[in-house]
């Protein structure tokens, strides 16, 4: 099976991808904790702040948040 099959399949490890908005939460509150320092900043801003995340686009969200748009990439990678 190709990597990226792996990524669509399995979110952060030991999870389903999450398919709602309610099951990314449920995600990343269970994993927040292990999640390394940046992608914590982004998990929480994304929980703080949906709609700004579900309009923006990648360039602007990462500037708000003092982070780089390949962080974001990664964030969202990790939860498929």
């Amino acid at each position: 099976m190709a990597q990226g099959a792996q990524v669509e399949e399995q979110a952060s490890p030991g999870h389903a991808r999450p398919e709602t908005f309610g099951e990314l939460l449920a995600v990343i509150a269970s994993d927040g904790g292990r999640l390394p320092r940046r992608l914590r900043a982004v998990a929480i801003r994304v929980t703080q702040n949906p709609g700004d995340v579900a309009l923006a686009t990648i360039s602007s969200l990462a500037e708000a948040m003092g982070s780089t748009p390949s962080t974001l990439v990664r964030f969202a990678r990790t939860f498929g």
